[in-house]
């Protein structure tokens, strides 16, 4: 899968890293749902990014980090509510 990443990440270091990983899905909904993160991301960290990737026998997880200043406490809990 190839990532394109938003002009405004030129200036981060951007590490992504698996463990061999396989995952069984569709790659155009993971490709744009990790787009989007990066995109987003990339508006608030200062230097770097790194994401990682990896798995047991039941689950695949991604790992996020980054030098962003975080998300203030108020909005915390409804950064992941529909709008």
């Amino acid at each position: 899968m190839t990532l394109h990443l938003p002009p405004h990440l030129a200036k981060h270091t951007v590490t992504i890293s698996e463990e061999n990983l396989i995952l069984l899905a569709d790659v155009h909904f993971v490709q744009g749902a990790l787009e989007n993160l990066l995109n987003n991301i990339g508006r608030y960290a200062k230097n770097q990014l790194k994401l990682n990737f990896s798995h047991d026998d039941n689950y695949t997880m991604l790992t996020v980090e980054d030098d962003a200043p975080g998300i203030v406490t108020k909005v915390r809990d409804k950064i992941f509510d529909a709008v």
